[in-house]
């Protein structure tokens, strides 16, 4: 017998049954106590009862069973704050204690993946699945308002900034609280609420807690007073402004040079009436949206010197832009396919400084209200387009560094609202034309290109350029610079 054995001595033998310990799964014998069970089928015992001789039973100590029973000397008390009182020996109870905890342990995780995977449905390998986050009633009934705006799968996950101004709206956005609390969603009510929402998103986008100059953003006034308010002209450099047209819906927004990061989200198109969007001298990643085509009344857009990728939206929509521009960027792609033909009323396109491929795109040529086009540092390649006559308002062409080949061509001279002419750092060849005497350009910069012969056509003109910069070995009179 073990040593658990001799510490039941005092038990007679003859008042003892012993449990058969061969068996693969020990038994319980008829009259042996038992704890009783979670399921009320087995004798329960009060507080001072005693337990009869018959009723003793004594298990060998390397018996584990899933419920232990108690094994006590006659006339003994039972007493249910002693709990357990079998003679397991302390390794085995160990043992019992940590399988136990293993089952539990699997249980719950099997539980969890049940959960996560559907009711009855088997486990498969998938891709992950978003954060998901149960919404409020409040939080389902603005997002049956905004499901036009945002991808409902964005609104649910708790990451994303779509879920965060969501959240603001429903939750902590008085104004737009009591219009859910009230049902007082109204045409105008909720145009309200809508775009409260989507200035919510540019701001949770672009790290609004570090812009330099917040203002009243994400407070109880209305969203158009959110912005700077400044009188005067309504083209304007002023960072931070939000201007509404006379149905209070917003028209201008100037976040310019104001430390936003992030990305531009596509929300902001849907801000339909869209005429003036500033966000440029930031630190904004990602893609330009392309749901800014929907911007149909745009008079001007600056997206310049951030960190945007990808491709040009469809501008096919602009026909009525007087500025244009995502210089210094990192936008790549061509011109071509952009709606460039359409764009019939367009006078400035900054679009310098990128990774844009491609032709020198034809459609340009007939802009006839343009007055600057800057393609600089791109990598256009082609040559000119030969008839840019069309183009009798330009003051500036600039497309300096790229690939251009070819030459100059001799339409060039009929441009005479021209005053800088930058076609440095290509390949283009062959001599200036004569014509070009009758030019009226005051900065000139023809170095690093293959041309041959004199360029003096430039130099009599009736006013000769004040910058002239060209490569020395070309016959030069009045260059101010060689190199």
């Amino acid at each position: 017998m073990s040593e658990s054995s001799n510490k039941q001595d005092s038990i007679p033998s003859s008042d003892v049954n012993v449990v058969n310990v061969d068996e693969e799964t020990p038994t319980i014998r008829p009259g042996m106590y038992e704890v009783p069970g979670v399921d009320g089928s087995r004798p329960a015992r009060q507080n001072g009862d005693t337990i009869p001789s018959a009723q003793l039973d004594v298990l060998e100590t390397n018996i584990i069973i899933d419920e232990p029973v108690v094994a006590v000397a006659e006339g003994t008390p039972l007493n249910t704050h002693l709990g357990c009182m079998c003679y397991y020996g302390e390794h085995n109870l160990l043992k019992y204690i940590y399988s136990a905890l293993v089952l539990i342990v699997g249980a719950v995780a099997i539980a969890m993946i049940i959960i996560h995977t559907g009711k009855g449905s088997a486990v498969t390998e998938g891709p992950s699945i978003p954060p998901v986050h149960t919404i409020s009633e409040s939080m389902v009934a603005f997002r049956e308002k905004l499901v036009d705006i945002s991808k409902p799968q964005l609104m649910l996950n708790n990451s994303t900034p779509q879920y965060k101004a969501l959240r603001w709206i429903s939750d902590t956005d008085e104004v737009s609280r009591a219009i859910y609390l009230n049902q007082n969603f109204t045409d105008e009510n909720t145009l309200h609420v809508r775009q409260r929402y989507i200035m919510a998103v540019v701001w949770f986008s672009t790290g609004g807690e570090n812009w330099d100059e917040k203002e009243s953003y994400l407070s109880d006034k209305h969203v158009c007073e959110w912005g700077e308010v400044l009188s005067g002209v309504l083209f304007s450099p002023n960072p931070n402004r939000i201007v509404c047209d006379n149905e209070q819906r917003i028209m201008l927004l100037s976040l310019s040079s104001n430390n936003l990061y992030g990305t531009i989200p596509d929300e902001v198109g849907s801000l339909d009436q869209m005429a003036m969007f500033f966000l440029g001298g930031n630190s904004l990643e990602g893609t330009i949206p392309q749901s800014i085509s929907n911007f149909k009344n745009l008079k001007a857009l600056h997206l310049g010197f951030n960190l945007l990728e990808g491709n040009l939206p469809y501008l096919g929509n602009f026909t009525e832009v007087f500025f244009f521009s995502t210089w210094r960027n990192n936008l790549n792609g061509t011109l071509h396919g952009k709606g460039l033909e359409k764009m019939k009323i367009v006078e400035n396109i900054v679009l310098g400084s990128n990774n844009i491929s491609g032709t020198f795109p034809e459609e340009i040529v007939h802009m006839t209200e343009l007055r600057l086009l800057n393609l600089n540092d791109n990598n256009l390649i082609g040559t000119l387009p030969p008839d840019l006559r069309e183009l009798r308002h330009l003051t500036e062409l600039k497309l300096c560094c790229n690939g251009l080949n070819g030459t100059l061509p001799s339409s060039m001279s009929e441009l005479e609202s021209l005053e800088i002419l930058d076609v440095a750092d290509n390949s283009l060849s062959g001599s200036i034309p004569s014509s070009f005497s009758n030019m009226s350009v005051a900065e000139v910069h023809l170095k690093g290109n293959n041309f041959v012969g004199s360029v003096d056509p430039f130099c009599k003109q009736d006013v000769p350029p004040q910058i002239f910069v060209t490569d020395c070995e070309l016959n030069c009179s009045c260059c101010s610079n060689c190199l």
